[in-house]
C-alpha cells in the first residue's frame, strides 16, 4: 500500500492515514515508507519477468473485468461516492500463496485489486469489498454484533484468523455469501446435502479426496485418520469445517433482497440491509 507513494506523493497522507487504521501491527508506517524510497531508487525492473506475462493476461482480459465490474454495481448499486473512478489490478500470481489469496483497497477514488489471474472469483470478492464494507460501517449501530459473532463459522473466526470483530465477519459471510451461493446459483448446503455427497462416494474415490494436504490436516485436527473415521465422524468434520449458521441468516436476505429488486429495480442494498438486517437475526 505504502509503495504507492512513491509514485503518487499526492496519496501518502491518505495511505498513511489507512495504514495507521487497518495495519496496526505496523509500528512505523513513516519509517517503512522511508525505506522504500531508498529501495525503489535502487531497483531495476526485469522487462521479462513473471509480472509482465500476469499483466498482459489482464489487459487481454479487461472487457472481462469491466463486465462483471459492471454487474456487481448493477446488483448492489452502491452509492455514488462508493463506485471506484479507476480499477487497477496488480500482475501477481507469483506474488501470492495461492489462487485464493489476495487483497484489495481503495485511495482517492482508485480500488486497487491484487489477485491471481486463475480465479474470477477471488477478484470479485476483493472488489466487493469496495462495496461492503463501507455499507456495514454506516449501519455499524444497527449490526447485531455479538449474534454475528456466535454464528459465524469456525473457518472465519479461528482458522482465517477473523476473530471476533463483528463487522469484519459479517464483511466476509456477506460476500462469500453472494460469490458461492447467489451467483453461482448453488445456494447451501445442509449436513444432510453433504452426508449425500459424501455416501455417493465409494471409498476408493473417498481416500483420494481426504489424501488432499488441506483435508489431511482438517481431519487431523478432528482425529480421523481413515475413510472409515471420516464416515464414521462424518458429523464431527461437517460441524467444524462445512457448518455455517451465519450463511444461514445471510442467504435468505439475499433472496428476499433479489424479489424486492423486481418491484423495486433502483433499490440500494444499503437500503435493503438498512430495514432488513436486525430483523433477519
Amino acid at each position: 500500500m505504502l509503495s504507492l507513494a512513491l509514485d503518487h506523493p499526492e496519496w501518502e497522507s491518505a495511505l498513511l492515514e489507512q495504514v495507521e487504521k487497518n495495519k496496526p501491527h505496523v509500528e512505523n508506517p513513516e519509517e517503512v515508507l522511508a525505506r522504500l524510497r531508498t529501495s525503489y531508487r535502487e531497483w531495476v525492473p526485469n522487462e521479462s519477468s513473471e509480472e509482465g506475462n500476469n499483466a498482459l493476461w489482464w489487459k487481454e482480459n479487461l472487457p472481462e473485468v469491466r463486465k462483471r465490474v459492471e454487474n456487481l454495481i448493477s446488483y448492489f448499486r452502491p452509492r455514488e461516492e462508493d463506485i471506484t473512478r479507476q480499477l487497477v489490478i496488480v500482475p501477481s500470481d507469483n506474488l501470492l500463496p495461492s489462487t485464493e489469496s489476495g487483497q484489495s483497497f481503495h485511495i482517492a477514488g482508485t480500488t486497487i485489486v491484487i489477485s491471481h489471474t486463475k480465479n474470477w472469483e477471488n477478484m470479485e470478492h476483493k472488489f466487493l469489498h469496495g462495496i461492503v464494507n463501507p455499507v456495514t460501517e454506516r449501519l455499524e449501530g444497527k449490526i447485531p454484533k455479538e449474534k454475528v459473532i456466535a454464528l459465524a463459522s469456525r473457518e472465519l473466526r479461528e482458522r482465517q484468523e477473523y476473530g471476533e470483530h463483528a463487522e469484519s465477519l459479517l464483511n466476509e459471510e456477506l460476500i462469500r455469501t453472494f460469490n458461492e451461493s447467489i451467483e453461482t446459483g448453488k445456494g447451501i448446503s445442509s449436513f444432510e446435502d453433504f452426508k449425500k455427497a459424501v455416501d455417493e462416494k465409494n471409498d476408493e474415490a473417498l481416500a483420494g479426496v481426504l489424501n488432499d494436504s488441506k483435508m489431511k490436516e482438517r481431519c487431523a485436527e478432528v482425529g480421523i485418520s481413515s475413510v472409515e473415521d471420516f464416515r464414521t465422524h462424518l458429523q464431527d468434520y461437517y460441524d467444524a469445517f462445512e457448518k455455517n449458521e451465519l450463511r444461514e441468516k445471510i442467504y435468505p436476505l439475499y433472496r428476499k433482497f433479489e424479489v424486492a429488486r423486481t418491484k423495486e429495480p433502483t433499490l440500494r442494498f444499503e437500503d435493503f440491509l438498512d430495514q432488513n438486517l436486525a430483523q433477519a437475526f
